[in-house]
């Protein structure tokens, strides 16, 4: 008797455990899915992105009226009227999934509970709570069966057809213009920044270099092999860039933010463009164009810092041979 009352709470906590496990590496398996997914649709995304902005630029060197920055922004335009157009339906569809897959995975156990009838069709509103369904109601009007809210694959379908269906494809590009609004013009901001940025540093890097006193001391012996046309310490190229990344996207979030605080009430409130103005207005006075400033500062200034060091390093991996002087690099067969 006293053996068995030992075993119960282990047994008890053991089985807990079990179940436990069994649901994380459930939720787990379909949130590996979900993220995938997202990674995939992200990194062809960048991938259309670079390349725009890369084409873009080069093509504008043809015109010698254009400055370097110039062509940068022109550039981060494209780049970004691009990516848009690619990004701004999978928003919409991954907005409405995300509403739907989150009461789905915390009612499909009252579902079986509930119903049993396999012939008669059960709406997604009869399994969630009233004041759950409410809030779900608010976000999305989309309502699916118990059989299209089973998988990943069919709530994709499910969403991807009601979109189509009732909208037509005007319907993937909700909220688009506000969306290019927005981000064409911070995008194209961006690249001009770091572009001016990388020159100041560099120009500032140099002329350090040559009042540095060490400088003039080094240069004394240009008669040997390794001090002929030493130039000093200068900053590497690299982190001149890692250092104008983050000023950059500071300076582009600066400028964009009170557009940033338009498109957000006008996606989420579903508010036309002038009561949004009008509205901030109001309510914030010159506080608006600070809104939100701090974080976005913060995340921008993050972002782009680990985009620059992995951005720049693989494009001068990938540079053809003819390209690489331009940049001091040697091409593979003269570093042999």
């Amino acid at each position: 008797m006293v053996n068995s009352l030992q075993h119960k709470p282990v047994k008890w906590l053991e089985k807990k455990l079990n179940s436990v496990k069994e649901k994380v590496v459930k939720n787990t398996v379909e949130d590996s899915f979900e993220l995938i997914n997202t990674i995939i649709n992200m990194d062809i995304d960048s991938v259309f992105y670079a390349t725009t902005y890369e084409t873009i630029r080069h093509g504008a060197s043809a015109f010698p009226s254009l400055t370097s920055a110039e062509r940068s922004f022109i550039g981060g335009a494209f780049a970004s009227v691009v990516a848009q157009t690619l990004v701004v339906p999978v928003d919409i569809v991954s907005q409405h999934l995300m509403v739907l897959s989150r009461p789905y995975k915390t009612t499909q156990q009252s579902l079986s509970q509930t119903y049993h009838h396999p012939a008669r069709p059960v709406t997604f509103s009869s399994v969630v709570p009233n004041g759950r369904m409410d809030g779900v109601r608010a976000l999305t009007p989309i309502r699916l069966t118990p059989e299209e809210l089973s998988t990943s694959w069919s709530r994709f379908k499910a969403v991807t057809r009601h979109i189509a269906s009732t909208h037509g494809i005007l319907g993937f590009y909700h909220g688009y213009l506000i969306s290019l609004g927005t981000f064409v013009p911070s995008s194209a901001l961006w690249w001009a920044f770091y572009d001016k940025y990388c020159r100041w540093i560099a120009c500032l890097s140099s002329k350090f270099s040559s009042r540095n006193p060490f400088h003039s001391i080094r240069t004394q012996g240009h008669h040997s092999a390794e001090g002929a046309g030493h130039s000093g310490f200068e900053l590497p190229r690299l982190s001149i860039q890692l250092l104008a990344a983050p000023l950059a996207g500071v300076s582009a979030a600066t400028l964009c933010n009170p557009v940033d605080c338009v498109r957000v009430r006008m996606q989420v409130g579903n508010i036309p463009f002038v009561e949004s103005v009008r509205t901030l207005w109001v309510t914030e006075g010159i506080r608006w164009f600070v809104k939100g400033l701090s974080a976005r500062l913060i995340q921008t200034g993050v972002c782009s810092f680990w985009l620059i060091l992995i951005y720049e390093p693989v494009k001068l991996f990938c540079l053809k041979d003819e390209f690489r002087d331009r940049f001091g690099l040697q091409s593979p067969e003269n570093s042999k």
